[in-house]
Order: structure tokens, then C-alpha cells, then sequence
């Protein structure tokens, strides 16, 4: 295992939380509880795991701290349609 780990301290980090797996071979070590952050955290972790991988749309908006207007919906409450 790529940082020093045994196959067992992996898994006990694993089953107690200490570690976030996001996809094979890529980990968290905290999920951040907004979901705007976490949605970033994804994308981030996507992105790390292939060097030719690049954010658009709403991941870019996120990465890039802009506004996204599906999360101010969100935020708010709406249920759909356009943000005036």
C-alpha cells in the first residue's frame, strides 16, 4: 500500500471512519458536512486520480469558490424552476 499501510490498517481505518474511500485508490480523510464543500472534495479527488481529468459546469463552479445557482436553490429551498 502506497502510504505504508497494511492491508488490515487500511480496512480498520476504513470501518472506523478514520479514512473515506471516494473511489478505488483515492481516500478522504474528512468529508466536509456542507454539501457544496463535499461535492468540491469529490471533485478534487476525481480529479487526482487521473492526470487528464478537468472540472466543468458545476464542479469548476465549485473548485473555483463562484456562485452556483443549483446550491443557492438549494440553500433556500426551492423546489425548481429559474433563480430571479
Amino acid at each position: 500500500m502506497d502510504a505504508g499501510l497494511s492491508r488490515y490498517q487500511w480496512e480498520l481505518a476504513l470501518s472506523q471512519a478514520l479514512l473515506h474511500k471516494v473511489r478505488a485508490g483515492v481516500y478522504l480523510a474528512v468529508l466536509d458536512a456542507d454539501p457544496r464543500v463535499r461535492h468540491c472534495q469529490m471533485a478534487a479527488a476525481a480529479m487526482k486520480a487521473r492526470s487528464n481529468y478537468m472540472a466543468c459546469s458545476g464542479s469548476a463552479l465549485a473548485i473555483l469558490g463562484l456562485p452556483n445557482p443549483y446550491c443557492i436553490a438549494q440553500a433556500f429551498g426551492s423546489t425548481g424552476g429559474s433563480i430571479r
